[in-house]
């Protein structure tokens, strides 16, 4: 599969096609820039002679060693020990190995070989990486960390810890591809966003290059993911909602297996409620939920949160002892993972507008297709990504409607295909869930192709 394990991360694109400073093959727009830029500018990665980072290159588990022991300045040991059959002294990466070994990093394997040339699995890299930061990992003792890792998997716990963090995003489909080799890009985004966590103390914020959106009606501001969110704003609150591509959701009224959704609203406190007594109201009538009173931008507020119903509900009292409430809820199918980490991070971006005035709106989304789309511009976006890795659901999303009209369970060698038709445009495509791409279009309701 073209670029692998990559096309997980939650891209951060940023505009535009220019190139980034530290390598000529690391464009602007290349899902793990921003890392690799960070980690350049840290010292940590330095490429190759002629300029470039060589992104999709694979890692050897000798090379993800010393990178990964410079990112969090663990010494290397230059007095060899006999530790591993398959290291001498005379090997460019034995002082890295010996004090990887030393210091607790690694293990090695059963029959006292390190294999250095080996290529370097996701969940390999995830227990390195978390053990050199030296972080709290806690013990998952739930039945799935994600679709792909179970109770019985060896690295449960670190990849729990990379969960509840951002580190790792699951796909639509809940997995992550745990024995995967990584490639360049992708250690140096786990890395990265580990060093992030470690820094700030707090989970990473997916939303760095999110779309922001200004409402009309409340005086706040947030970042959402556009390609799969849309916004629907009223005179009575705002819903942000993640449609459920697999039955063509269209309404914001259900949650679907997989479907989120956000609604805020402001509520006018018209009883002047103290903070601490709004507060008890809220925790007297949701006993169940537990209960977290915490800080946000200084503000007086509530988390409200039912892991079994997966909701997480947030009061924010406001100076003018107005209420921002938010309310978040996603479904219980594969798509869980990732929708919990997107819901995490737009929540942490709602900020505050002052001197605001609000304005009259008519109840429709804010980037939904409408009946005055231009759809051969549509089309001709959605022609031009065909045979695009990692861009066919996007594409997808960005049609008025879609209905899954036939699954071919066998597919071209990689798995399922679906064939989506759209009625507005009048065009089925064929789409592959493996490599996230658009294989072909035909004009019709139609699957022969």
């Amino acid at each position: 599969m073209k670029n692998g394990f990559r096309i997980l991360w939650l891209s951060l694109f940023v505009s535009g096609t220019a190139y980034a400073s530290a390598f000529s093959d690391v464009p602007e727009s290349d899902q793990n820039y921003q890392a690799i830029e960070y980690l350049k500018s840290t010292g940590v990665i330095n490429g190759y002679g002629d300029g470039t980072y060589k992104p999709d290159n694979l890692v050897s588990r000798a090379e993800a060693t010393k990178l990964i022991m410079t990112a969090f300045n663990i010494q290397k040991d230059d007095n060899f020990s006999d530790v591993f059959s398959d290291v001498s002294g005379s090997d460019w990466f034995a002082p890295y190995v010996i004090g990887a070994y030393k210091t607790g990093l690694i293990k090695g394997y059963e029959d006292k070989t390190f294999r250095p040339a080996t290529d370097v699995s996701l969940s390999e890299s995830l227990k390195i990486v978390l053990t050199a930061a030296a972080v709290n990992i806690p013990s998952f003792s739930g039945n799935e960390v994600f679709a792909d890792v179970n109770k019985e998997a060896w690295y449960k716990d670190y990849a729990y810890f990379a969960r509840q963090n951002n580190i790792i995003v699951a796909d639509n489909s809940g997995m992550i591809y745990p024995l995967n080799s990584m490639s360049r890009g992708d250690i140096a985004e786990l890395i990265y966003r580990t060093l992030m966590v470690k820094k700030d103390g707090k989970f990473f914020n997916l939303s760095a290059n999110w779309q922001t959106f200004q409402s009309a009606t409340t005086p706040i501001k947030f970042r959402y993911d556009s390609s799969d969110w849309k916004v629907f704003e009223s005179q009575e609150n705002i819903t942000i909602f993640r449609p459920d591509p697999s039955y063509s959701e269209i309404s914001v009224s259900n949650v679907f297996p997989n479907s989120a959704k956000i609604v805020i609203d402001l509520d006018k406190n018209t009883s002047a409620y103290s903070a601490n007594q709004y507060f008890s109201n809220i925790k007297n009538a949701f006993g169940g939920f537990n209960q977290i009173d915490f800080k946000y931008n200084n503000y007086d507020a509530l988390e409200m949160m039912s892991s079994t119903e997966r909701k997480v509900d947030w009061y924010i009292y406001l100076d003018n002892s107005n209420i921002l409430t938010v309310f978040t809820e996603y479904g219980s199918g594969i798509s869980g993972y990732k929708l919990s980490s997107q819901i995490k991070s737009m929540l942490a971006t709602i900020e505050t507008v002052s001197n605001f005035t609000p304005s009259s709106v008519s109840s429709v989304p804010t980037n939904n297709t409408d009946s005055n789309t231009n759809f051969e511009t549509l089309l001709s976006e959605i022609f031009s990504n065909i045979l695009i890795s990692g861009k066919g659901m996007q594409m997808l999303n960005k049609m008025p409607s879609k209905l899954i009209i036939e699954t071919d369970t066998i597919g071209v060698g990689t798995g399922p295909v679906d064939y989506y038709y759209c009625k507005e445009l009048d065009y089925t495509f064929k789409y592959e869930r493996a490599d996230d791409l658009i294989l072909d279009k035909r004009k019709g309701k139609l699957t022969n192709f």
